[in-house]
């Protein structure tokens, strides 16, 4: 869950939505590799899907430019100063 979250722009790193779908897009990506043993992937693909909730679309990526367009950014600083000063 740290990856993922790191994977989200800080900015938006408070929206826990993010940070699960970002979390359900790296489980998908480690399902299709060939490069980790399918117990370890197993292990880990569990371990993520049991702790979050997936919301919105699950068969597409959303770049953040796009999330951006809907995004009043005046507050998002305001909030962004208010808990970093």
């Amino acid at each position: 869950m740290g990856y993922a979250r790191s994977l989200v722009p800080q900015e938006f790193r408070h929206n826990e939505a993010l940070v699960h779908n970002q979390a359900y897009y790296n489980a998908m990506v480690l399902r299709k590799s060939v490069n980790v043993a399918w117990d370890k992937k197993k292990e880990i693909i569990e371990t993520v899907m049991k702790n979050i909730t997936v919301s919105g679309y699950t068969d597409v990526v959303i770049d953040i430019e796009s999330i951006n367009d809907f995004v009043d950014m005046n507050r998002v600083d305001k909030f962004w100063r208010k808990f970093n000063g």
